[in-house]
């Protein structure tokens, strides 16, 4: 009996044994809980590595980083809107100057200082904010102001190339190149609260060669505004300076 009672014994101190090895064995698989600083981020890794929303593709960012670092060039520019008849109007014609914090308009045909003087470049400094109008043309309208220059009420642009190349979205593409004015641009699209939009990027400056906002209307683009920065190469100082050899009429 006591042989028996002995071996019941043992057997239930095997048994306990057992039941505490697998107990630890569990606990030490267990996912060790992490807390504070021990905290890892589970997301793929794949995802990690995407692009984040808000970044410009590439070849976008480098031609805006190279157009937004200019600060001397020229261009022609021509502005025309689509009105509600069908046809076309123009809203700006004329030529930009532009060095550091000087611009100067050049227009084609002369503009009304006053009753009796009028001008074709406007001298600008947009730092000291003043301005000053002449003739560097000599004409009927021109002759009496020639080579003479005249207090004029400061004005900036109302948008220059540099405006829309700050104004691209992130969601813009590149579809394609094309040759402009004897020049090669990227031709870029995307679409703002205005509409859809197109700009011709000159890859040389990084200056915009053209811009359209349009629609798609029965299968057709029609170009609702257009605006165009032909001619476009560098300035200088002079270009930018009224000559010495002027008089100031005040």
């Amino acid at each position: 009996m006591k042989l028996i009672m002995l071996i019941f014994a043992l057997v239930l101190i095997v048994a306990c044994s057992t039941q505490t090895k697998e107990a630890n064995i569990e606990e030490s698989v267990a996912a060790p809980e992490v807390t504070g600083e021990e905290s890892t981020d589970n997301t793929d890794v794949s995802d990690a590595t995407d692009a984040p929303a808000g970044r410009y593709d590439e070849e976008i960012a480098d031609l805006r980083a190279k157009g937004l670092q200019r600060t001397s060039y020229h261009y022609d520019f021509y502005y025309r809107v689509l009105d509600t008849f069908g046809n076309y109007q123009t809203k700006a014609d004329y030529q930009v100057f532009v060095k550091g914090t000087k611009t100067k308009k050049v227009y084609i045909e002369p503009r009304k200082l006053n009753l009796e003087v009028f001008y074709d470049s406007l001298y600008l400094d947009n730092d000291a904010k003043t301005a000053f109008a002449t003739c560097v043309k000599s004409g009927v309208l021109c002759s009496p102001s020639y080579e003479k220059v005249y207090p004029a009420e400061y004005e900036t642009l109302p948008f220059t190339g540099i405006d829309f190349l700050e104004n691209i979205p992130t969601n813009a593409k590149v579809v394609g190149t094309r040759a402009l004015f004897g020049r090669t641009g990227k031709v870029v699209e995307y679409e703002t609260s205005k509409g859809k939009e197109r700009l011709y990027i000159d890859t040389y400056f990084g200056l915009p060669l053209k811009h359209e906002l349009y629609k798609v209307e029965g299968g057709e683009e029609v170009i609702l505004e257009e605006s165009t920065f032909s001619r476009l190469s560098d300035a200088t100082e002079s270009d930018v300076t009224v000559p010495k050899d002027y008089v100031l009429v005040e």
